[in-house]
């Protein structure tokens, strides 16, 4: 199958990791030694995963067409904590942020967390895509209008709202904040650049 997933490094017991999902499941590779010591079968009707394992402490979070589960590095295996289907990234991932993951399932912003529980819903966005900083979301919903909106449990707390970007196209990339500077790019390469100093 395929996937366009990025390898996610991170250490367990002193040895170095990569952890990555591809077609068929969540894998867990040696740096070192460059072999596989975990697998766990992560399958979708369509045979490929966009959305990159989440790397919480020993465990990882793992999302995408088919779902979510939370599984924990045990040795040489690969443990599930929970499976289910309360959330589905598509082409963005979640973010963690103070024990509570925030991501799409498919058009619906939610949180969730991490004993796999519902918090909050968000209904119209669309298929869009977020990143965060400082405990703010910072989201591009599928029209193209950029939210910041507050990282928090209680409830979906928007903060702003501005709508130069591109509308009518779909955001697949998650906006990238560098030295104040927010970055976005549509799937027609349209580049919008917001100065959030």
């Amino acid at each position: 199958g395929n996937a366009y997933s990025t390898p996610t490094p991170f250490t367990d017991e002193g040895r170095d990791l990569l952890v990555l999902l591809n077609g068929s499941g969540l894998a867990v590779v040696d740096r070192t030694q460059g072999n596989q010591i975990a697998f766990h079968e992560w399958l979708n009707e369509s045979k490929i995963h966009s959305t990159t394992p989440l790397v919480i402490n020993d465990q990882i979070f793992v999302s995408s067409n088919n779902g979510c589960a939370l599984l924990r590095l045990n040795g040489n295996a690969l443990e599930p904590q929970w499976e289910n289907k309360v959330m589905h990234n598509r082409h963005t991932d979640s973010v963690l942020w103070k024990e509570h993951l925030y991501g799409f399932d498919k058009a619906i912003l939610k949180c969730i967390d991490l004993e796999g529980n519902e918090v909050w819903r968000q209904r119209g966005l669309g298929r869009g895509s977020l990143s965060l900083a400082g405990g703010r979301l910072m989201i591009v919903t599928a029209d193209g209008e950029l939210i910041i909106a507050e990282a928090t449990p209680q409830k979906f707390t928007e903060l702003s709202r501005r709508t130069e970007l591109a509308k009518d196209r779909f955001i697949f990339t998650q906006p990238v904040l560098s030295h104040g500077l927010l970055y976005c790019r549509s799937s027609q390469g349209e580049m919008a650049c917001l100065d959030c100093r």
